[in-house]
């Protein structure tokens, strides 16, 4: 085991060019509100927890949780929101709090201009502070004296910093073929200019992160009555880190008392540089109460001394007040009629 922590120790402090920067969340395709906050949903409000243990089994292994909350105003075609990011790894925390603000705008330009529209496109802002620790007195070498190279990166116990995020969304409906989604973001974008490396990394130097992702739904109200396929694919870039990701997911659908609704869902996502393959699973336990879970599993060499990771996810969603149509004909379900709800469950 004191060979595993030292693995983790190595990846938190001496290699932090390659370590984790953000939160590596498979959700990520269900919510994108840490990254991206020009993805806020304009037809609820929502709340989501997120938990993520990863490499079950080893010691200083990360374990992460996500919070948010989100809403949408349609006076002022503007959304807002709140994150809140817990991620202990090793003998680091991490603590990262947001606000988040959206603004959309709609690309309709036919004669159902004052009741739906067929594209819109998103920009989204997140501001807050990130504050990061370390127990330095835990961390000892063989003969049990205090790691130099940690006290020397570490001169605080812990530092607070402002941080910044920055998204772009951007929806397209395809009548009766289906809904397209593309859209773009930047972490810690204040940090842009900032250089780290084995060498010269400092707790203090934060990195940004860049990510894309795009994603086909087809509908149609003959073919796709009660399954619902999606498909996506995704790039992210962390600190000099560069990952895709391709996913393959199916939403099972019913109705109930004339309103569509998501029965469960099942899918696989495969990251090509990790060699990680996750399986999807998630049920709606109640009307706007869903729980998904998500397993991951690494069948490379890297993945040798613990190969499997769990995310557990709860989200919650009530209609905004007054929207007795959807203001966006993405978020509506195949029929395209308002008593359609399939638009609740998104994917980003």
């Amino acid at each position: 085991m004191k060979k595993y922590l030292t693995i983790v120790l190595l990846i938190v402090v001496n290699i932090p060019a390659s370590g984790q920067s953000d939160i590596d969340m498979n959700h990520r395709w269900l919510s994108r509100l840490d990254s991206n906050p020009a993805t806020i949903n304009t037809e609820y409000w929502q709340a989501i927890g997120l938990t993520r243990n990863q490499w079950v089994g080893f010691e200083g292994a990360p374990v992460s949780q996500i919070f948010a909350f989100s809403g949408y105003s349609n006076a002022i075609n503007s959304g807002f929101g709140l994150t809140i990011i817990n991620d202990k790894i090793g003998y680091t925390k991490t603590l990262n709090m947001k606000a988040l603000y959206s603004y959309n705008i709609q690309l309709d330009d036919n004669q159902f201009k004052l009741r739906s529209m067929e594209s819109m496109l998103s920009f989204g802002l997140g501001v807050g502070l990130i504050h990061r620790s370390i127990d330095k007195s835990q961390i000892t070498t063989a003969d049990d004296t205090i790691d130099e190279t940690i006290q020397s990166n570490w001169q605080k116990g812990s530092i607070v910093k402002p941080d910044f995020n920055f998204g772009a969304n951007f929806i397209h409906s395809f009548s009766g073929v289906g809904i397209w989604r593309i859209g773009t973001s930047i972490t810690h974008i204040n940090y842009i200019f900032e250089k780290s490396s084995p060498e010269n990394w400092s707790p203090e130097k934060l990195s940004c992160n860049y990510y894309a992702y795009t994603s086909f739904e087809p509908r149609n109200e003959y073919l796709f009555q009660k399954i619902a396929p999606v498909f996506g694919v995704s790039y992210m870039h962390r600190r000099n880190l560069a990952n895709f990701e391709i996913l393959g997911m199916m939403v099972f659908k019913r109705t109930v008392h004339g309103e569509q609704r998501n029965m469960f869902w099942i899918g696989e996502s495969l990251k090509l540089r990790g060699n990680e393959l996750s399986t999807f699973l998630g049920v709606e336990i109640f009307k706007n109460l869903n729980l998904g879970y998500v397993f991951e599993y690494t069948y490379s060499s890297v993945g040798q001394a613990s190969r499997t990771s769990h995310e557990m996810m709860l989200s919650w969603t009530l209609p905004v007040s007054g929207n007795s149509e959807p203001n966006c004909a993405a978020y509506r379900g195949s029929g395209g009629g308002a008593s359609s709800h399939a638009h609740k469950f998104l994917i980003y």
